[in-house]
């Protein structure tokens, strides 16, 4: 994935939080920051990508995340369907940018992600976070 990659899925799609989002620091940016609200004729609000804003923002530090960004890129669903052909389950790619060193998200946990499945098959061993319960 390039820059010039990135550009034009962020150009063509309507890309809105929690799917798209910046965040510096540990903390997600409002949207206010680096979009413009635009009502529909049906009355919708959706969030338009401000370019210059998002330049600023990440100018400023902030890291972009983009969800599910292999439905919106061939090569990388491409890859993601050879990993999901090798581990026989659904897997996604998420899309993280920045143009600093600056942490954007923090350390932090995915509950979503089976990183088991592939240091099990690896014989790789490390720390784990334990298990959490599920509300009940």
């Amino acid at each position: 994935m390039t820059w010039d990659d990135l550009n034009q899925i962020l150009a063509a799609h309507r890309l809105e939080p929690p799917s798209m989002r910046l965040s510096c620091d540990g903390e997600t940016l409002l949207v206010g920051c680096y979009t413009t609200p635009v009502a529909t004729r049906r009355h919708t609000v959706w969030h338009r990508l401000h370019p210059a804003e998002l330049h600023a923002r990440l100018l400023e530090g902030a890291s972009l995340a983009l969800d599910s960004v292999d439905e919106l890129h061939p090569p990388i669903a491409r890859l993601c369907e050879a990993i999901e052909r090798e581990l026989h389950t659904r897997v996604q790619a998420n899309l993280y940018a920045s143009w600093s060193a600056t942490e954007g998200f923090g350390i932090h946990w995915d509950d979503h992600v089976r990183h088991e499945a592939l240091s099990d098959r690896a014989g790789m061993e490390g720390p784990r976070r334990p298990a959490v319960a599920a509300a009940g």
